[in-house]
């Protein structure tokens, strides 16, 4: 019980400035780092509300176009037994993306029956394996991307959604 009574009052005190410091670190790291949120601007329609007299107000419709898909990055690339995209739907309702299409290099995939939610992500790896519902398999027998490598997303429509450039 002695040994605790020595102890205790260490383990608190590095329990404390620990956490001080991570705070310190995540505080200063958020203002060198901001994030930025998108700017929303809204269509316009004019209605007549008086005879003669037109008033524009917002209007709010969400389309396809709406939905953000973003390419978090493309990891490993050039090695065919790590190399991966990760894209993640940043919008706020979830998104099939059955018959998208990703293409880069020559190739395309396209996407199976996949319902990815609000926030959610999915892996598409370049090697052989078998689908799950975070990982996605394009079955190729060497890597797909390098440095400066664009890969295209489209929608089932064939309108590009996304465009990212390997670094």
């Amino acid at each position: 019980m002695k040994f605790w009574k020595n102890v205790f009052p260490f383990l608190l005190l590095n329990i404390i400035i620990s956490a001080a410091t991570v705070y310190a670190v995540l505080l200063y790291w958020e203002k060198q780092h901001p994030q930025s949120l998108p700017s929303l601007s809204l269509p316009t329609e004019s209605v007549v509300t008086t005879p003669g007299k037109a008033t524009a107000i917002p209007t709010v419709r969400v389309t396809p176009a709406d939905l953000l898909l973003n390419v978090k990055g493309v990891f490993g690339a050039g090695d065919i037994s790590v190399e991966y995209v990760l894209i993640e739907n940043a919008s706020s309702t979830s998104l099939n993306l059955k018959n998208w299409k990703l293409s880069g290099n020559g190739n395309t995939y396209t996407f199976p029956n996949l319902n990815l939610g609000s926030g959610g992500a999915v892996r598409l790896y370049s090697q052989y394996g078998t689908d799950s519902v975070i990982e996605l398999y394009w079955n190729k027998d060497a890597a797909q991307w390098k440095s400066g490598s664009e890969l295209i997303i489209m929608d089932p429509d064939g309108q590009v959604r996304v465009t990212y450039t390997v670094p």
